[in-house]
């Protein structure tokens, strides 16, 4: 008959021979158990395992020491019946505790992961790509009176300010980029607002009160200067003249 190498394995676990040690040490007279015994009973060959046990349960304050290879399980010292339950009604309300908080951490990884799944939707959705920006008066509202500059760069890029010189108007940026192949783009956002252009579409001409009509005369007709004199004509015959 196989056995499975799972079930082995968790056979010779350090979790189970801890919770068959526990079991064997509450079964002890008077809590008091020698760890020959132990080793013997439990099937231990390496009494390693055995004294990492007891490390633990000394250092958590659930046994003592008598000497070098006795213990005793501090649970039953000096303990009567009340003190016991009181002790064991308090131990299943830190685990009811633990078992909550476990699933309160369960329904809060999932929501971080359908919150993550939600992001990641979002930006790969083409039409939401033409909005993933910050628009310039939000940015220029969370530094007012300040000069700006966004610096897009590939990642890794390194920038250093240097100590501000004694010249205030004037400010070092040394930027080196991991990629040189990659360009480094640096703008500065213009916080002075701009000037508005006059709009004269549709615009309404106003007129005073005074709306005298003014006479303009009729352009001169090109007929007017076609006319010529033949060989046998003079200047009567141009003009309406009265001789």
């Amino acid at each position: 008959m196989c056995t499975d190498p799972a079930n082995s394995r968790f056979e010779k676990s350090l979790g189970l021979l801890t919770t068959k040690f526990v079991s064997l040490l509450q079964q002890a007279p008077e809590g008091v158990l020698h760890l020959k015994y132990a080793a013997e009973n439990l099937e231990v060959k390496q009494k390693r395992r055995i004294y990492d046990i007891t490390n633990v349960l000394e250092g958590i304050g659930l046994i003592e020491k008598n000497n070098k290879n006795i213990i005793r399980w501090k649970a039953l010292k000096n303990k009567n019946e009340e003190e016991y339950d009181l002790e064991q009604s308090k131990l299943i309300e830190l685990r009811d505790e633990i078992s909550d908080m476990r699933n309160h951490e369960a329904v809060i990884d999932e929501h971080i992961r359908k919150c993550q799944q939600s992001l990641r939707n979002i930006q790969e959705e083409e039409v939401n790509r033409k909005q993933c920006y910050i628009p310039t008066d939000v940015i220029l509202g969370m530094f007012p009176d300040s000069s700006l500059m966004c610096l897009k760069a590939p990642y890794g890029t390194k920038l250093h300010v240097p100590s501000i010189s004694t010249d205030e108007n004037k400010i070092k940026l040394h930027v080196k980029s991991s990629h040189p192949e990659e360009p480094v783009n640096i703008l500065l956002i213009d916080t002075e607002p701009k000037k508005e252009k006059p709009q004269t579409r549709g615009r309404k001409r106003k007129w005073s009160e005074d709306r005298r009509l003014i006479v303009v005369p009729n352009p001169p007709s090109r007929k007017d200067f076609l006319f010529k004199l033949d060989d046998d004509e003079g200047i009567s015959h141009m003009f309406d003249l009265i001789c």
